[in-house]
């Protein structure tokens, strides 16, 4: 992912992704999930959604039903990029327009 990442010219910082708690949930907006694994693992962690704080970042598309597939599964870095950029780029204008 990080040649993807430097392909495109996006930095990658110091932040890495951690395991949401519980206890998280109440601080949050908007928890994001990639495909239905996370929707799963997230229902599960925390113990539903009651506020609907949790969405896909291809429901902000015009594919609200695609998930984005893991690329440590498939290796298609630039694919699975290509479609987060595209998913924060539609996320981004919908909360502009809120």
């Amino acid at each position: 992912m990080e040649v993807a990442l430097r392909h495109k010219g996006i930095p990658i910082g110091e932040h890495r992704a951690h395991q949401i708690k519980l206890a998280e949930y109440d601080n949050r907006d908007l928890i994001i999930a990639m495909d239905d694994e996370n929707l799963f693992l997230l229902d599960c962690i925390l113990a539903g959604d009651p506020e609907h704080k949790v969405h896909t970042l291809m429901e902000y598309t015009t594919r609200p039903e695609h998930r984005i597939e893991d690329p440590w599964n498939s290796r298609r870095f630039d694919k699975c990029l290509d479609e987060i950029i595209l998913g924060c780029r539609c996320l981004l204008e919908h909360l502009e327009h809120k």
